[in-house]
């Protein structure tokens, strides 16, 4: 009977074992979640690296504006001298809690010193695809 004991609290603390690790497992995810941590920033790039290419483009300023990446599909465009550039697959930098989010769905031409300007446009090229421009209006769309 001792024996049968012995093994019945070998069992029940292997079992509080596995349940203690998967609460606090679950506890810190919730946690890293709610607090921006990590594993969100990381779910939310490989979502971003999923994002299908955009065929070529042309949106407004206030169009534009939406592309900051609190869309459903978590995009973010910035423009530069009219042109629009990707880059959705950069949250450390364009995303919510990046060091660039401020421009992200801006065309921030307006905010750089030309040299700036020119350094600026070299990085956007070289590093994110080019997928459209900025139009003043809509009407504008009529003009191809």
């Amino acid at each position: 009977m001792d024996e049968e004991l012995g093994k019945l609290g070998c069992a029940i603390s292997i079992l509080l074992t596995i349940v203690m690790a998967a609460l606090a497992y679950l506890y810190i995810y919730q946690n890293q979640l709610h607090s921006g941590g990590a594993s969100l920033l990381d779910m939310r790039k490989l979502y971003a690296a999923e994002l299908p290419d955009l065929p070529p483009i042309k949106l407004t300023l206030e169009q534009l504006l939406k592309f900051d990446g609190t869309r459903s599909d978590g995009r973010i465009l910035v423009a530069l001298k009219e042109k629009i550039y990707d880059v959705s697959n950069d949250l450390l930098e364009f995303g919510l809690h990046g060091t660039l989010s401020h421009v992200a769905g801006m065309d921030f031409t307006q905010y750089l010193h030309e040299t700036e300007i020119n350094r600026w446009e070299i990085i956007l090229q070289k590093n994110y695809s080019c997928v459209g421009i900025v139009i003043e209006s809509d009407e504008d769309l009529d003009e191809d």
